[in-house]
């Protein structure tokens, strides 16, 4: 998945998106649970990557795994690579 498509998926701006893989935003409690829901990447996990400050690689490596949900495809699965 791409930038523009996780921030149309997620409800947040392509540079919301930006920024929390680059580092320069946390990610809200809102957004948070918005990942655990549509990515299916636990709100426990996200908070782990947070205290050891390796969410932004975590979040953009998330990303870049995910593919779109099609009818044969579960969004909360990750891409076959």
């Amino acid at each position: 998945m791409n930038q523009p498509q996780a921030a149309e998926l997620l409800g947040v701006s392509v540079a919301t998106i930006s920024r929390l893989c680059s580092g320069d935003r946390k990610p809200s409690l809102d957004l948070i649970q918005t990942i655990e829901e549509k990515l299916g990447w636990s709100v426990q996990d996200q908070a782990n990557e947070l205290r050891c400050d390796s969410y932004y690689d975590a979040f953009r490596k998330k990303v870049e795994a995910w593919v779109l949900p099609d009818s044969t495809t579960d969004p909360a699965e990750p891409a076959a690579r």
